[in-house]
């Protein structure tokens, strides 16, 4: 890192009150920021140059009290003209972009075609980041007999995520600041901090529902919102049905391919893995496989209930579209009745809980799932062929310290500039969801990418010549000329 480092001095804002409860915020001290020029070359010769920001702002803006905590943030410089425009990161779990800026060609990919819109601001995850982050004790394997029903491994989840929450809290550490609304108001101070009274967003996955909660929190400083895999205030726990939904789509599309024949003719690949669910509820099936850690030989008793933790395969999974080939392969493996690698996989889930970071758990908490859609996951489990939310079985969060309550997670009316985009083949955030988003905004544009996994807007730009133009002429002036309402990527190359 070179060059000086500039002090500047955020004086306390009185922000807006907001829709989640108890969520008061009041005006606090004046707040250093420091901006840090930094100058960065890469093997390939690019050459860029940024300043890493660091902004101290309150753990808990609602308690005067509160501890305080280092968000660092990244800033571009670009078209001065035109509101900046924030880019928020999906997740959650964004540890600060240095971590990306070191693989080169990430850069000229991610950040900089858009320079030539505006400037550009991108913020750590509160709870993630380089000084903030609450890593969770790394559990110990489990043997499978301490495991082998649904009962234990809830149970082992449970304590493992409370032994996280009691040692943090042990340490002072105020998880009920880990909500998607005390990251708004991070936002809102690092714009204070740079002179942005009015700035635009971009955000896909949990970057979106992020964005949403700005834009209906700040209506007033936001330009315009560009959003892909959307994430409504209500969609954090997705809904079993919906997800099966897009996994359907994606089997009829493989289902059409000649090179998938040999698997296809017995018939739909997911027909057939229902079918095999539902045998193998009648009569659980014992597989030999290996113990992942060890590489040693185990046998595991797997329902079909079991097996739905694979239905997105047991590989690699089905998130990005590149992937979708080895779903298909997973597929064929295991319709021919070699269960060996679903056991493997189905071990990670249940020998080790996924109890990674406290302020995971806090953000997924606190956004939750309202009591409408709670009934809807219970009733789904059952008729569904995939598996629920890891915090649902559990429910973790009904005795986690935060929640941002039923207001936070009903509907709202935007009148904020939208443009939405949603991949037809998202397993993550289900497409069903663009449908309650596209509500919300009154004056939206909105791009179906048939074809499209959750990096939907990413293969768009890759595939299609001049949507990345039209996305920042967006980005420039608001105008959707260019923007297609449908794009069609290629098909998959199944082989």
């Amino acid at each position: 890192m070179a060059g000086r480092v500039i002090i500047i001095w955020v004086f306390g804002v009185l922000l807006a009150a907001c829709a989640a409860r108890s969520e008061v915020v009041s005006a606090g001290a004046a707040r250093p920021v420091t901006l840090e020029p930094v100058s960065r070359d890469y093997p390939s010769g690019t050459e860029i140059a940024y300043e890493i920001g660091t902004i101290v702002v309150p753990e808990n803006r609602g308690r005067p009290d509160s501890r305080d905590l280092s968000l660092q943030f990244h800033r571009f410089s670009g078209n001065a003209d035109v509101p900046p425009i924030y880019i928020l990161r999906g997740g959650p779990g964004f540890r600060g972009l240095e971590y990306d800026l070191e693989r080169d060609g990430y850069y000229g990919f991610y950040l900089e075609p858009y320079r030539e819109a505006a400037e550009i601001g991108v913020i750590e995850h509160r709870g993630f980041g380089v000084d903030n982050a609450l890593p969770c004790a790394e559990q110990p394997v489990a043997e499978l007999a301490d495991v082998d029903t649904a009962a234990e491994r809830n149970a082992r989840y449970r304590n493992a995520a409370f032994e996280c929450r009691d040692a943090y809290m042990d340490k002072g550490v105020d998880l009920s600041g880990y909500t998607v609304m005390q990251m708004v108001h991070d936002v809102i101070d690092v714009a204070d901090a740079l002179g942005h009274d009015r700035f635009q967003i971009m955000g896909s996955s949990f970057g979106s529902h992020w964005g949403m909660a700005v834009a209906r929190s700040y209506p007033s400083r936001v330009a315009r919102v560009a959003l892909s895999a959307l994430e409504g205030p209500d969609h954090t726990f997705d809904m079993p049905l919906e997800k099966e939904a897009s996994i359907r789509r994606l089997g009829a599309e493989a289902n059409a391919a000649s090179g998938l024949a040999d698997l296809t003719k017995r018939g739909a690949i997911v027909d057939q893995f229902a079918a095999l669910i539902a045998r193998t509820n009648r009569e659980p099936v014992v597989v030999a496989s290996t113990d992942p850690w060890t590489d040693e030989p185990v046998t595991i008793t797997l329902s079909g209930d079991d097996l739905k933790e694979v239905t997105q395969g047991f590989s690699r999974g089905t998130t990005w579209g590149f992937l979708f080939p080895r779903w298909a392969e997973d597929m064929r493996i295991m319709l021919d009745g070699d269960l060996s690698g679903a056991a493997r996989r189905i071990q990670y889930v249940w020998r080790r809980p996924t109890v990674d970071n406290a302020a995971w758990i806090s953000l997924e908490c606190a956004s939750g799932a309202s009591a409408a859609r709670r009934e809807l996951l219970a009733a789904q489990t059952a008729t569904a062929l995939v598996g629920n939310h890891e915090l649902f079985g559990p429910d973790v969060c009904a005795d986690w310290p935060a929640d941002l309550g039923a207001s936070y997670r009903a509907d709202f009316a935007s009148d904020v500039p939208a443009l939405l985009m949603h991949g037809t083949f998202d397993t993550s955030a289900p497409y069903a969801n663009a449908a309650g988003v596209r509500s919300y905004f009154s004056d939206h544009h909105f791009v179906e990418i048939r074809g499209g996994s959750h990096g939907a807007n990413i293969e768009a730009i890759e595939q299609q010549p001049g949507f990345q133009a039209a996305l920042i002429r967006w980005l420039q002036s608001g105008s959707a000329d260019g923007l297609p309402e449908v794009v069609e990527l290629e098909p998959v190359d199944w082989l």
